[in-house]
């Protein structure tokens, strides 16, 4: 069996009504029917399974250009939701703490990762005693804050991409401004 086949049933299991922290590797594989040794040889737990489920998931966002997706984080943000099965994903594992919580670290820490290496190839600005790992940090972050700040307001996506630029838009390279 195939890794996108188990990530799939693992997928289907997610949202469906099962919380993550509920599903085991055991009954993952009793519904693709496979051993758990056919699970093991691809992934060393469901942790890992998660997170390949998750950059498949996130793959079509990470193929818009970095300058992009830092200028207009909402805006781009909302727009690949709405396409996107991981918006089905993040509502189906909103009442799980752990579920939610493991979306929302893997997809920080792979914009931080993504953020790094966009700044590092395009940077003439940023003073040299900042690390890119942090002001990549930075900007992450703020999208969060400003995430959770606007949940009970009413800002459009363009609204909250300015606030998001007046916050950090001094850190971004000068093509992303």
């Amino acid at each position: 069996m195939s890794k996108n086949l188990i990530w799939q049933g693992f997928y289907d299991l997610l949202i469906t009504g099962n919380k993550y922290k509920e599903i085991s590797v055991r009954g993952i594989c009793q519904k693709l029917g496979i051993h758990h040794t056919s699970f093991y040889y691809h992934f060393q737990d469901k942790q890992q399974l998660f997170e390949y489920g998750l950059d498949l998931l996130l793959k079509d966002y990470f193929k818009i250009t970095a300058a992009d997706r830092f200028k207009s984080p909402f805006t781009l943000s909302d727009s690949f939701y709405q396409k996107s099965s991981l918006i089905n994903l993040i509502e189906a594992q909103k009442y799980d703490i752990e579920g939610t919580l493991l979306i929302t670290n893997c997809a920080k820490e792979r914009m931080i990762h993504d953020g790094k290496r966009y700044l590092i190839n395009n940077s003439d600005k940023l003073a040299v005693s900042l690390e890119y790992e942090l002001i990549a940090r930075q900007l992450v972050e703020t999208i969060f804050v400003i995430s959770r700040w606007q949940e009970d307001k009413k800002y459009q996506m363009s609204e909250l991409d300015h606030f998001y630029l007046l916050l950090v838009g001094h850190l971004l390279p000068c093509e992303a401004n």
